[in-house]
C-alpha cells in the first residue's frame, strides 16, 4: 500500500526573521522514508501544492511526521511546528482534505497545515477514491457574437 500525501499550504506562521516574516518549509518524514517542501521566502502563509508517495509498511504502526521551518541562511533552522498522523487512524481508499492545528514550538503561534492524504495500493492513483462518481455537463462555449445574433 501506498501513503499519498499533498503538502497544500501553512498559514499562522510567526514572525521569526527581523522583517517580520518568515521563510518556511515542510518536512516530511514516514518511517525511514523522508522528503521536504521547497522554502517560501518573506511569508507568513507558504503555498507548496506538493505531492509526495511513501510505501506503507505496517499501516497498524507507521506514522506520518511533519515540522514546520524557518529556513536562515545564517544561524540555525528555527523549528516553527510539528504534527504527527497515525496511519491506522486514516481510512484506506478515503481521500481526506484537511487543515490540521499543528503543536506549537514559537510561543504565541497557532500554525496550522492543509493536507490532502489518501492511502491506497500501489496503482491507485492519487487522491481519487474509490467509489467516486463524475458529472459531466454537456456545456457549450458560444462567443459574444453568438450572443448578439440570438444564439
Amino acid at each position: 500500500m501506498k501513503l499519498n500525501l499533498k503538502v497544500i499550504q501553512a498559514k499562522n506562521l510567526p514572525k521569526v526573521d527581523v522583517k517580520g516574516s518568515c521563510n518556511g518549509y515542510c518536512k516530511i518524514q514516514f518511517t525511514q522514508q523522508k522528503a521536504q517542501t521547497h522554502i517560501i521566502d518573506n511569508s507568513l502563509t507558504s503555498r507548496w501544492r506538493k505531492d509526495f508517495s511513501f510505501d506503507i509498511l505496517d499501516i497498524e504502526e507507521d506514522n506520518l511526521f511533519l515540522q514546520l521551518y524557518d529556513y536562515d541562511s545564517i544561524g540555525k533552522l528555527d523549528l516553527i511546528s510539528d504534527l504527527e498522523i497515525k496511519t491506522k487512524s486514516l481510512q484506506p481508499g478515503r481521500v481526506i482534505d484537511k487543515w490540521y492545528i499543528m503543536n506549537h514550538k514559537i510561543k504565541d503561534t497557532t500554525p496550522e497545515i492543509h493536507l490532502m492524504i489518501h492511502i491506497g495500493k500501489v496503482k491507485d492513483t492519487a487522491f481519487i477514491e474509490k467509489n467516486f462518481n463524475i458529472l459531466v455537463a454537456n456545456i457549450r462555449v458560444i462567443s459574444a457574437k453568438d450572443v448578439g445574433s440570438g444564439e
